[in-house]
């Protein structure tokens, strides 16, 4: 049995689990990403920002040569589209991925707008992924996501916790080789962090009690089940002695965790005291 199930926990699955893009799920996301950037590449110039944004692509996401770099924006759109309609279906989701990072840059106060666009066409053509904050990750609920995102939000003496909560996210998140068990600790290593930092206690056990004298009331049950948890995965047999078999965790366990822990991580901020 599987932690997220031992702890009563069970998943939404969607009804489409086969990792592919069809057609209309493709063109869909063809034409926000056009509609959205693209179109004002078909000249024969950048803007510059966008211009150290495709240059960031070429080295980075394509690790190319720089001095084979095209010249017009119209390659560019070109070399996109191939990506798009002729590459397996995770190419795609990373290249949808690069630009959902560069967003804030490409549409500044709009990068919400871009990421609006393109998780409708994913719940429109019923895909099992959805954008959760900069990654695209097999995610589905609203509210998970929401609490995903408020998680990773950085908040001064916090930016710790939402630095882990991001890791966690990127490590489920990779299409070709997710991580979950490296996930999952960092998905409990974000509790860890905020109740530490809020309680200036050393040790997450310890720091769980201490937080109603900090003002952050948790329900006993909550309570209790996070120390279930931290248990588990500090254990002799836990994640972070490198002990616990790799092959009994699934995108399940590692969902569970960071939905659990990104909620928690809410609850917590929301209730420390501001200094």
């Amino acid at each position: 049995m599987r932690f997220s199930e031992r702890y009563g926990y069970r998943p939404i699955r969607s009804q489409l689990q086969v990792e592919s893009i069809d057609e209309p799920l493709r063109n869909g996301l063809w034409n926000v990403l056009y509609n959205a950037i693209l179109h004002d590449w078909v000249g024969p110039y950048l803007p510059e920002h966008h211009a150290r944004i495709v240059k960031r692509f070429w080295m980075e996401f394509l690790k190319q040569p720089i001095d084979r770099i095209p010249s017009t924006g119209a390659d560019f759109v070109r070399k996109f589209r191939e990506i798009f309609f002729l590459h397996p279906w995770y190419d795609v989701y990373d290249l949808l991925e690069f630009f959902c990072e560069q967003s804030s840059s490409l549409f500044c106060e709009r990068a919400g707008i871009f990421v609006k666009l393109c998780n409708d066409v994913m719940t429109k053509e019923m895909s099992a992924w959805r954008v959760v904050g900069q990654h695209i990750a097999r995610i589905t609920s609203e509210e998970e996501i929401a609490a995903i995102e408020e998680a990773e939000r950085p908040t001064d003496k916090f930016t710790p916790v939402s630095t882990h909560i991001r890791s966690a996210v990127a490590l489920l998140a990779d299409r070709q080789n997710p991580d979950y068990r490296n996930s999952i600790k960092e998905s409990i290593s974000a509790v860890e962090a905020i109740c530490r930092i809020t309680t200036k206690e050393p040790t997450l056990g310890k720091a769980l009690k201490s937080l109603p004298q900090k003002g952050v009331i948790v329900d006993p049950a909550i309570e209790g089940a996070f120390h279930k948890l931290y248990g588990y995965t500090n254990g002799p047999q836990g994640i972070r002695h490198a002990l616990l078999d790799q092959e009994t965790l699934d995108h399940d366990d590692a969902k569970f965790m960071l939905v659990a822990c990104s909620a928690f991580v809410n609850l917590v901020r929301a209730r420390a005291p501001a200094s």
